[in-house]
C-alpha cells in the first residue's frame, strides 16, 4: 500500500529522480532508497540504499541494484539511460549525539 501511495503520488517517468527510486526498490531486498541527482556534475545520479530491514546493504546488495540500474556506466546497458552515470552505495550509521 505504501509503494501504491508513492507511486500514486509521485510518477516516475523519463529516468527523473522517482524513476531511480522505483528501479532500487524493485530489486529484491532493497528496504528504501534515496537519490542524489547531479552528485558529481553533470549526467551523474548516486543512489543510497537500505536493505529490507532498514539496516546498511551488503555489497551484494549494492552490487545487485548497480546492475539492475547501470551495469556499464553511461552506456544504457540497464535502466538508467544512455548519458547517465549511476552509482549506487550502502546507506551507512551514524551515531547521534
Amino acid at each position: 500500500y505504501e509503494r501504491y501511495l508513492m507511486r500514486a503520488r509521485r510518477e516516475a517517468v523519463s529516468a527523473n529522480k522517482a524513476h531511480y527510486k522505483k528501479w532500487a526498490e524493485e530489486v529484491e531486498g532493497v528496504g528504501r532508497a534515496k537519490v542524489f541527482p547531479l552528485w558529481n556534475g553533470e549526467g551523474t545520479v548516486k543512489v543510497v540504499i537500505t536493505d529490507g530491514n532498514f539496516d546498511v546493504a551488503t555489497d551484494l546488495l549494492v552490487n545487485k541494484v548497480q546492475e539492475y540500474i547501470d551495469p556499464v556506466p553511461g552506456e544504457g546497458e540497464g535502466q538508467a539511460p544512455i548519458g547517465a552515470i549511476a552509482a549506487v552505495e550502502s546507506a551507512k550509521w551514524k551515531d547521534v549525539e
